[in-house]
């Protein structure tokens, strides 16, 4: 299923061509300064099946390596897309729900991460994972196996 995508302007038009195999939601700060949220809603899926023109698309890196290269629009300056391109054969892609026009096809989120950066409680049942290190390996726990089977 291929998903029409955008930034908030609507001048950075991308598709996706696979449905994300995991949804969360993220309380880094640098989520926090880049969307002027509390939180973003992020999906994963593989570089390979975003399609993008880069030419619009402004590319930083927040932290150190690794580090996902977080795109914004040229244009409004709000976050298109992130990718990860650190695990060899393997690259990731990091798209805000907001982004996708149609929200209704995306999964159910899995959890909170970087919670311990949060700036209100959430209410809802789902996970709070804390601390950089469990956050990062509960992703990659939610994401790569069903990476690896499609």
């Amino acid at each position: 299923m291929t998903h029409a995508c955008s930034c908030p302007c609507g001048t950075t038009n991308f598709t996706v061509e696979k449905t994300p195999v995991a949804r969360f939601y993220c309380h880094c700060e640098i989520c926090q300064k880049l969307y002027n949220k509390p939180y973003s809603d992020v999906t994963v899926v593989r570089t390979k099946h975003v399609k993008l023109d880069s030419k619009l698309v402004n590319f930083n890196k927040y932290r150190l390596p690794p580090a996902l290269d977080r795109g914004t629009c040229k244009a409004c300056g709000k976050p298109a897309a992130g990718f990860l391109k650190s695990l060899p054969g393997l690259g990731l892609a990091f798209i805000t729900a907001d982004n996708f026009n149609d929200k209704s096809t995306l999964p159910a989120p899995l959890g909170h991460v970087f919670y311990h950066r949060r700036q209100a409680e959430v209410p809802d049942d789902l996970p709070k994972i804390n601390g950089y290190f469990s956050s990062e390996l509960i992703i990659c726990k939610w994401a790569l196996p069903r990476l690896l089977k499609g």
